[in-house]
């Protein structure tokens, strides 16, 4: 069921619940009016779980490399290590991060295939 807004000549207006409020208030014996649809505010609730954000603390960088937190700062220091900082904050990129690990996967593997 949809809100509706009706507008009566005269200036009288009034609410009802309908899905065809035309025919309703023409039951009720009107016969010239104004509908408008009543449309409630959009409401967004987004859930963000910390693996749906786009950036992580360092602590939680920590966690997710299973490294300790002087280490990250080690890591932080490096200029391929995705992160930057926002005010006093540093924060990594959770797919810079990814992409991070796969290429030190990849030059990892590419070292033990030359010794």
């Amino acid at each position: 069921m949809k809100k509706w807004k009706a507008k009566l000549p005269g200036g009288q207006a009034f609410e009802i619940e309908s899905d065809d409020p035309g025919k309703v208030l023409i039951e009720k014996g009107y016969s010239a009016f104004a509908l408008e649809e009543i449309t409630p505010p959009l409401v967004h609730v987004q859930e963000i779980s910390p693996k749906g954000r786009m950036t992580m603390s360092a602590t939680e960088a920590a966690k997710e490399l299973g490294v300790s937190r002087p280490t990250l700062y080690t890591l932080i220091h490096r200029a391929d290590f995705p992160s930057f900082k926002i005010g006093q904050r540093t924060l990594i990129s959770r797919a810079g991060l990814e992409e991070w690990v796969k290429q030190q996967a990849h030059v990892e593997s590419r070292m033990e295939a030359v010794q």
